[in-house]
């Protein structure tokens, strides 16, 4: 097995000094002041980063600097508004609201809305809500 080496952080002429060899390169920090650095700092900017990030095939997190400009989808789209119900039923409703929907592989939900849906029709035909039970 090959011993892998680390790239070197500095030159070989950073340790050519007996006061400089191995120290610490963070320990004058008294040029450092915090906030913003000024125009004619030549640090790497964002227009200089850009080009290199780009080429190196780096996409920005931002999604404005997406190259399609298509909007991302987030989760599930939006279903109709629901409001919540809570119903007061004796046992026997609720048993057979229960295996209606385990029958059919429904949710409660659907369940509950064709049913409502079903009298609905029920009573346009001119049933009788008395006769029904």
């Amino acid at each position: 097995m090959t011993e892998r080496k680390r790239p070197r952080l500095f030159s070989d002429d950073d340790a050519t000094t007996p006061e400089t060899a191995g120290a610490d390169p963070l320990r004058d920090l008294s040029d450092f002041r915090p906030g913003r650095r000024p125009a004619d700092d030549p640090r790497a900017t964002r227009d200089l980063v850009r080009p290199v990030a780009e080429e190196s095939g780096f996409r920005s997190r931002d999604p404005r600097n997406w190259a399609d400009d298509t909007p991302r989808p987030r989760g599930r789209p939006p279903g109709p508004p629901t409001v919540a119900v809570s119903l007061r039923v004796n046992v026997r409703t609720a048993a057979l609201l229960d295996q209606i929907a385990a029958d059919r592989e429904w949710t409660k939900t659907r369940t509950f809305e064709r049913a409502v849906a079903a009298l609905e029709r029920l009573l346009a035909e001119g049933v009788d809500p008395k006769t029904l039970g």
